[in-house]
């Protein structure tokens, strides 16, 4: 009886009080990417690393001052205003010439715009023939530096990618990996405004970078050239690659959406574990920016990978599953804990669209309440995944 006393307190501690407090997001709570050439070199080969910041800009591959950009509220073109004079060094090197009385606004777009062109260059270079691009997304709250966190966003992510490569689907397999500002601070505990500036992290700013990461994809991965194409997300990545496949999220007000979605013949989406709401998503299944026949000839299929045993989807204490705001609280998570019945509901929406074949799923709550990469591809079940993705 005493050990059920103490882990009921433990248990309102550690997630349910955080709600009642205040809670302020910082700048220093963004990922930036600035100082991460030596990802670029150290990158396996037919491996891409793509970085993006909160707006869904795209980095250009030399070095900025991580410290500079947190002073930018982690955003490149505040940076580019704050200092025009290495701005221009950086047009410079990418041969850009502009006339002088030429707008900031301009200057950066056409910084923006040279590197998504030299990306589709880049990536189109090495889609021949029979060619398969995977693209991967990381979740929430993953540093990319070592020792800032237990696991990062490119042990994530490589963890993916290993699990991808031991069974590829066939022909010639290219990775891009994609990191966004998916926000970082540490860590969930015993202290209380630390866990409400998490899950006040979540709601308010991951969720809305997520979507901009999405729609600054749009703009290299419609125009690329391949057969097939492979999104596999974890966690909050779900939202990234939702964002990337439709025009979902209408109250979300990130500009971006203007670019194509994928216009690939075969687009097969994997959601590891999905911190997405569901509804949201699926009901706009149908709006897409796309010039392809998708209403009549879908080019999307689509698989869920459910666990309604995950406390961190469900949004409770992860050892009675009581206290908390629940998977509809601070940002729905729904799909991913099947919560109410969402993963049905989904099925059901999509079949009244007209997309009864659209979305496969599979339970992994065998699994246990894990809810790290790393526990899903360990699991017998995702041979399934790695089937669905061939």
């Amino acid at each position: 009886m005493k050990v059920v006393v103490n882990q009921l307190i433990c248990s309102i501690l550690f997630v349910c009080l955080p709600f009642l407090t205040g809670a302020q997001v910082s700048a220093s709570q963004n990922v930036v990417y600035g100082e991460v050439e030596y990802l670029r070199q150290q990158s396996p080969e037919n491996v891409f690393r793509i970085f993006l910041d909160r707006e869904g800009h795209l980095y250009p591959e030399t070095l900025i001052s991580d410290e500079d950009l947190r002073s930018a509220d982690a955003s490149l073109f505040q940076w580019a205003e704050a200092r025009p004079q290495e701005f221009d060094l950086i047009l410079y090197s990418y041969e850009i010439e502009l006339p002088d009385n030429t707008e900031q606004a301009e200057r950066f777009e056409a910084l923006q715009e040279r590197l998504a062109q030299d990306w589709i260059s880049r990536l189109n270079g090495v889609l021949k023939d029979d060619a398969v691009l995977n693209v991967l997304v990381h979740g929430f709250r993953k540093s990319v530096h070592p020792g800032q966190s237990a696991r990062t966003s490119v042990d994530d992510i490589t963890t993916l990618r290993e699990a991808l490569m031991k069974d590829p689907p066939a022909g010639k397999n290219i990775y891009l990996e994609v990191y966004w500002d998916g926000t970082f601070d540490c860590c969930f505990g015993t202290k209380l405004r630390e866990n409400a500036r998490l899950f006040e992290l979540f709601e308010t700013e991951a969720r809305r970078n997520a979507v901009a990461a999405g729609y600054g994809l749009r703009r290299v991965v419609s125009d690329l050239i391949v057969d097939q194409l492979n999104v596999v997300t974890h966690s909050l990545g779900a939202r990234v690659g939702m964002s990337l496949l439709l025009d979902a999220y209408v109250d979300a007000q990130v500009p971006g959406k203007e670019w194509h979605t994928p216009q690939q013949a075969k687009v097969k989406t994997l959601l590891v574990a999905p911190a997405i709401d569901g509804k949201e998503e699926f009901s706009h299944y149908q709006d897409r920016c796309s010039m392809l026949p998708y209403q009549t000839a879908d080019n999307y299929e689509i698989m869920v990978l459910f666990n309604r045993k995950d406390f961190v989807l469900r949004k409770k204490d992860p050892m009675l599953y009581l206290f908390g705001p629940g998977a509809r609280g601070k940002g729905s998570t729904r799909l991913g804990c099947d919560r109410f019945g969402m993963v049905n509901k989904v099925q059901r929406k999509l079949h009244s669209l007209g997309f009864p074949d659209a979305l496969q799923t599979i339970d992994f709550q065998t699994m246990g309440r894990c809810h790290l990469v790393k526990c899903y591809v360990r699991d017998p079940q995702f041979e399934m995944a790695l089937d669905f993705l061939r």
